[in-house]
């Protein structure tokens, strides 16, 4: 959520994202998009958006409340994401700490 003291940039980057760009442009993958369209976005190189490749595909320039929305969007979604794999990871951990114990008991037993 953007708070009201956000301070927004006096200018946007030349380059941004993909998934920037997609939300920007309303594109859930912008990079499938971006492969079968190569021709509407001239300047854009495989890892970065050129911006006045969007504002161009937009038919207006991008301002920057605009670009910070779409931008803190992304960063909300990244915390889930980073959330859900650590979990993820935690109980892989788990199961194989769960895992090593149990050969270590049944070790135990053979050698006892």
């Amino acid at each position: 959520m953007i708070s009201r003291t956000t301070h927004y940039p006096k200018a946007l980057p030349p380059y941004i994202s993909h998934a920037v760009a997609g939300r920007l442009l309303g594109i859930g993958n912008f990079r499938v998009y971006h492969r079968h369209h190569p021709g509407e976005f001239p300047s854009t190189t495989p890892r970065l958006v050129s911006l006045p490749d969007v504002e161009r595909k937009l038919g207006r320039p991008v301002e920057p409340a605009e670009f910070v929305r779409a931008d803190e969007a992304l960063a909300c979604e990244r915390a889930k994401w980073r959330t859900r794999n650590a979990r993820r990871k935690a109980a892989e951990k788990r199961a194989l700490q769960v895992l090593l114990d149990r050969t270590l008991a049944e070790l135990k037993a053979l050698g006892a």
